[in-house]
């Protein structure tokens, strides 16, 4: 197992479940989490060998809850919920055993809903802050409020188009500035506790967070 670093770390899986149903860990090949600055919200993949028709007798679909926890390297575990996006890439492993392997792809549950839902409406004199967590938190997203900088815009009327909340924040970010004037925000998901960002890239660079 991977968590979104050049070097893979040694992890310890606690339990892995889809849909509250047991995965015995053991017959997990790989399993991939993203963690990034670049991407709103956490992603991830799996592969696993299924003995049991698990996609057929399940029922597994888009926005079925996985649940994992993991330990690496010695820390405290992380306990996490995300949602199934897609499936893909399924095969029968030719082996004495004749047994499938399957694979899905998974996210942070507010990154789901942020790019499948659409909406339309006002704001009256918010900030660009204000409105980005009004739409991460309507989404079913929890704001990090050590990590959430003021911008320094407050909008007098802004109606947000019939995008989707990803798309209207993406819009505000190519323009927001912070209250000594850095551009450049980015908006992403902490893999502990699946908190969302929103900062200038320029915190980061200079250590503030």
């Amino acid at each position: 197992m991977t968590i979104g670093n050049p070097v893979p770390q040694i992890v310890d899986i606690r339990w892995f479940k889809i849909n509250g149903l047991d995965i015995d860990v053991d017959k997990i090949i790989t399993l991939d989490i993203f963690e990034s600055i670049a991407f709103p919200g956490i992603t991830g993949t799996v592969v696993m060998q299924d003995w049991t028709a698990l996609k057929e007798i399940g029922n597994l679909t888009t926005g079925d809850l996985v649940e994992i926890s993991f330990s690496a390297q010695g820390d405290p575990p992380l306990d996490l919920i995300y949602m199934i996006t897609e499936s893909y890439g399924d095969w029968a492993k030719i082996d004495m055993t004749l047994h499938a392997e399957i694979s899905f792809g998974f996210c942070s549950p507010w990154l789901l809903r942020g790019f499948t839902q659409k909406r339309s409406r006002p704001f009256i004199n918010k900030r660009i802050d204000e409105i980005v967590q009004t739409l991460v938190e309507e989404c079913g997203g929890t704001i990090n409020p050590l990590a959430f900088i003021p911008t320094k815009q407050i909008l007098p009327r802004f109606v947000s188009p019939y995008w989707s909340p990803i798309e209207t924040i993406r819009y505000l970010m190519t323009f927001a500035m912070d209250e000594v004037g850095n551009g450049g925000y980015c908006l992403w998901t902490e893999i502990d506790g699946d908190l969302v960002n929103f900062m200038p890239v320029e915190n980061l660079f200079n250590g503030i967070y």
